[in-house]
């Protein structure tokens, strides 16, 4: 994945739709600029692939009274009749006011579980502050593959890895096969639920580096905002001299003069590499606000 990753289309993309079992149709979300699908038997939609079986049943026929829903939404794109606009899936985010990587704003609702299968939910690496988590967060993880962590009882789980100050936890996660994601919250800003049938979140998803040409910084976390990113109105180094320097002197400056932003005003940060060790596991490295932080291949790493 690059840095300045290009935003999704507005319109369904020039590739062909996903395939689907026959009784399916693939669907192009223009809001969340991604497909779904409809069960031409059942009149539903769902945002999950369908797997190669036959649909169910169709139900008897009747008539639903019209309800006021303020999270009902109608797809913007050509139909195959006239008058028919087809009703999409509940907004896949759930729990807060969400914007999209080109600035829409929609309100989250969790899509319902996938009846066919549910996907593992694989912890690849947290932090609370500078102290590495996530053996303890792996035993959190829940038979359905979910993970909820209360934010406000962060200390009582994971010890006080620094005393009197309000500390950042971040998670390196993926469900099955897809694509890594990193959430980052500051201690006390409510539930953190990770739920097998979210899909993809972009901004999360925008933390993770590729690793492509041999890399192996995977992401930087500065305060709660992706530290590789570029400058945002301050004298601080690009996204691709941060990256590099990275990679080569492994090490980085905990300061927002270096970041080239404020990771979040008001609050005394720490400074969160992700990175791939030898046997390309994700390990992680912290710093406080004001210290230098040292990757293993640093050649003072351990040493000051």
């Amino acid at each position: 994945m690059t840095m300045n990753a290009p935003p999704p289309p507005p319109f369904p993309p020039m590739a062909a739709p996903p395939a689907v079992p026959e009784g399916w149709k693939a669907e192009w979300s223009a809001e969340h600029k991604t497909w779904y699908f409809f069960n031409h038997s059942t009149q539903k939609t769902q945002w999950e692939l369908p797997l190669s079986r036959p649909p169910p049943a169709s139900p008897p026929p009747y008539t639903r009274p019209f309800t006021h829903n303020p999270h009902h939404i109608e797809a913007d794109f050509p139909s195959t009749h006239a008058d028919e606009k087809r009703s999409q899936p509940s907004p896949p985010f759930p729990g807060m006011t969400y914007k999209n990587t080109i600035g829409e704003t929609f309100t989250r609702q969790a899509s319902p579980y996938s009846s066919i299968s549910t996907p593992t939910l694989i912890i690849h690496s947290a932090a609370y502050a500078d102290k590495d988590v996530t053996e303890i967060v792996r035993r959190l993880v829940k038979g359905n593959q979910t993970l909820t962590l209360q934010t406000d009882s962060l200390n009582s789980i994971f010890g006080d890895p620094w005393p009197s100050h309000r500390k950042q936890f971040s998670i390196i996660y993926s469900f099955s096969s897809r694509p890594l994601e990193l959430a980052a919250v500051l201690e006390g800003s409510g539930l953190l639920t990770l739920l097998p049938s979210y899909i993809l979140d972009m901004n999360r998803a925008n933390f993770i580096q590729s690793g492509s040409e041999g890399g192996r910084v995977v992401a930087v976390v500065w305060g709660t905002g992706n530290g590789l990113l570029g400058v945002n109105g301050m004298n601080g180094k690009g996204a691709g001299i941060k990256g590099k320097e990275l990679e080569v002197e492994g090490r980085c400056e905990a300061t927002n003069g270096w970041m080239g932003f404020d990771g979040h005003y008001g609050v005394e940060k720490m400074a969160v590499v992700y990175y791939r060790d030898m046997e390309g596991r994700i390990g992680v490295k912290g710093a406080k606000e004001g210290e230098t932080l040292r990757l293993p291949w640093n050649p003072l790493a351990g040493l000051v």
